[in-house]
């Protein structure tokens, strides 16, 4: 099975090519602004770039963990949320569509307010009370255009790791 991972020069992105790869699976990984070693380097905004790479490595998953996580940062500058956490999205799930790939997003408990009480469920409804969790949503909601049910969203709630 070949992976490649969109974002992999952030936290989560990078141990998942780590783990990938210990596994025995073929994982490639891009980056576009934080260089790590043996990773490529694509800009998510270039469609033609973005569907060249997806082309030229015919992966059967692409898993596009890149985002920027910074939640007071997308509060002051809602623009670049929208720029570097649903523009890419679409961008790159347009370029997944014209491949055999598989298409998986990783998303954000914070789509949710918090309120329920209880642990949230695939069916509860979305409550998002922040910039970075409205880009959350709207980013969802590209997938599922893009990929239907076909679409794997995981929502992650803390992500930590040795590094």
């Amino acid at each position: 099975m070949k992976i490649l991972v969109l974002g992999a020069s952030g936290q989560l992105g990078h141990l998942l090519v780590q783990v990938g790869e210990r596994r025995g699976l073929t994982v490639l990984g891009t980056y576009r602004s934080h260089p790590r070693a043996g990773l490529l380097q694509l800009d998510l905004l270039d469609f033609e770039a973005t569907r060249h790479t997806i082309q030229h490595i015919r992966p059967d998953w692409v898993v596009n963990c890149a985002s920027w996580t910074w939640v007071d940062g997308n509060e002051d500058d809602p623009q670049r949320a929208q720029r570097e956490n649903v523009d890419t999205v679409a961008v790159a799930a347009a370029a997944v569509t014209e491949s055999d790939a598989r298409w998986c997003y990783l998303s954000s408990s914070y789509v949710f307010d918090g309120t329920s009480g209880r642990p949230y469920t695939e069916e509860d409804t979305m409550s998002p009370i922040s910039v970075y969790a409205r880009t959350k949503v709207q980013s969802e909601e590209i997938s599922r255009t893009y990929f239907g049910s076909d679409a794997l969203i995981v929502r992650t709630i803390v992500v930590w790791g040795p590094d």
